[in-house]
């Protein structure tokens, strides 16, 4: 296997290039197939993903759905747009390949692959990056492995068919683990295979990967002490209780970044615009109090120790709940300025040493799932499905 320094892959797509190439030299242990776009929580689930796994000594490839997807259809952009300093090397960024059947070829290049997190098992998103998140492109002699994947419903909201397909496909991962707890259930229920939950990637990363992002990220941050906010989707109530949190801890200043892909929108307060990634992890990391209702938000203000809410209109949200409950921080799930205003102690400083221990236990156990499961011996036999997939996906587009 030859090492990072030593790998690399071609300016062109690897089905483009001229036949005598040997791809076999362009080696990685390991490509992670993402889904990536512009959301916050999305790139740093991939970012985590990836550093994790290289801090184990493994060499890893940044793979990306198709071009004919109709996701790359509808978002024409780089893979990596939001941040100031892409934090991949440019040999680890695998080629945008034109399809599935093009991308046959990364059997050759990688040893395992990784499905990553963030809604990858979500029956709508599937189909949206072309079904390239079934792996079905994948050989049957590597090691097919999905880490924290998300339904994003505890019920799968598709056609039969749909449902038939990825019990197959799924089926033919090695090791198979879930992002929320709901998923191990619906695995078993409704699509006839075993899953493990496991916390989400952001959570493996060491914690000083994210402080260096920060530090290329606070030029444009308040030079006092701060709120810091992250909404994701503005409504008025939210509004309302940013505002009353700073003048309650008297802090002059708020920060608060929208989506990024709502940059620009108007709301009922001013908001960051063309935030980079480094920006929005460097926004919860020198905050004095944070607000939020993305999940990823409030992953961050734990692993950053901020004191924070988690605003949500009907009191609770699944995975924030998953999340805070065995912490014993579901208190801070808050759907109105009421329930801010009567636990006055949300305001004061969480005991992150007996959060942090909490938090470090489930942490060590899903990296021990994700180790193990790269550890596994697998059958290296093809099957018949592995001559009919050469044939059919990458035979057919070359007639």
């Amino acid at each position: 296997m030859a090492s990072v320094e030593e790998s690399h892959l071609s300016e062109e797509p690897l089905d483009m290039v001229e036949d005598d190439l040997d791809v076999k030299k362009y080696t990685f242990d390991i490509g992670i197939a993402g889904m990536f776009n512009r959301n916050f929580g999305n790139t740093m689930t991939y970012y985590a993903l990836y550093r994790a796994l290289k801090d184990e000594g493994h060499t890893v490839l940044m793979i990306d759905c198709p071009l004919d997807s109709s996701f790359r259809k509808q978002f024409k952009e780089a893979m990596f747009p939001t941040f100031i300093q892409v934090p991949y090397e440019s040999h680890e960024i695998c080629d945008q390949y034109p399809d599935r059947g093009s991308m046959v070829d990364l059997n050759e290049v990688c040893e395992k692959f990784i499905l990553g997190s963030d809604q990858t098992a979500r029956p709508s998103v599937i189909k949206h990056h072309g079904d390239y998140g079934y792996l079905g492109w994948v050989r049957s002699d590597r090691t097919k492995i999905a880490y924290a994947a998300s339904f994003a419903a505890e019920k799968l909201l598709c056609t039969d068919y749909q449902k038939a397909e990825m019990s197959f496909f799924f089926k033919r991962f090695n090791a198979f683990s879930v992002r929320e707890e709901s998923g191990v259930a619906l695995t078993k229920g409704e699509l006839d295979f075993e899953s493990t939950w496991v916390m989400d990637p952001v959570f493996l990363c060491n914690i000083d990967h994210y402080k260096n992002l920060g530090v290329r990220g606070t030029e444009r941050l308040p030079k006092v002490n701060y709120l810091g906010a992250y909404i994701r989707k503005p409504q008025e109530f939210k509004a309302d209780i940013i505002t009353y949190a700073a003048k309650k801890l008297k802090l002059t200043e708020m920060n608060i970044i929208p989506d990024a892909y709502d940059m620009g929108k108007e709301w009922l307060l001013p908001t960051m615009n063309h935030v980079k990634t480094e920006e929005w992890v460097a926004n919860t990391a020198y905050c004095d109090f944070f607000i939020t209702d993305s999940f990823h938000g409030v992953c961050f203000a734990l692993m950053f120790q901020k004191r924070f809410v988690a605003l949500f209109e009907n009191g609770t949200d699944e995975r924030v709940k998953s999340l805070l409950m065995p912490l014993g921080l579901e208190n801070r799930i808050v759907g109105n300025i009421g329930d801010l205003d009567q636990r006055r102690i949300l305001f004061k400083p969480i005991n992150y040493e007996d959060v942090g221990k909490k938090l470090k236990e489930a942490v060590e156990d899903s990296r021990r799932w994700l180790m193990d499961s790269l550890s596994l011996e697998i059958d290296d036999t093809l099957t018949e499905y592995d001559l009919i997939m050469e044939y059919v996906l990458k035979k057919k587009i070359r007639t």
